[in-house]
């Protein structure tokens, strides 16, 4: 009996021995742990990347969408203002060119 549990006590001793010291394996696992783990960090830093790139994009075009709505609606009341000066020259144009033509016919009437 006392063979036997010197015998258990040397395995119990070798097994947590063994137990203890990494071997070859062990160290490989470890090593693609942190490999994936690394990538996995790295990923999420990427998207993260991503995102905030997308989100700057999107602000930026928002930005120059309201400078080209402002620039387009100053053209806009631009053009209008030229319009409605053109209508008023042409008014003016018609009006003059009508007083020549009754002072025309006035004076082909009267024999001039």
């Amino acid at each position: 009996m006392k063979t036997l549990m010197k015998i258990a006590f040397v395995c119990g001793t070798l097994a947590l021995a063994a137990c203890e010291s990494d071997g070859p394996a062990e160290e490989a696992g470890e090593a693609v742990d942190n490999a994936v783990e690394d990538v996995r960090d790295a990923a999420e830093d990427m998207t993260d990347d991503a995102a905030d790139a997308m989100e700057e994009a999107g602000d930026e075009a928002q930005d120059a969408m309201g400078r080209v709505e402002s620039e387009a609606s100053e053209a806009m009341d631009a053009a209008q203002e030229a319009a409605g000066d053109m209508t008023e020259k042409a008014k003016d144009a018609a009006a003059d060119l009508e007083s020549k033509a009754k002072d025309a016919a006035s004076k082909l009437q009267s024999g001039q």
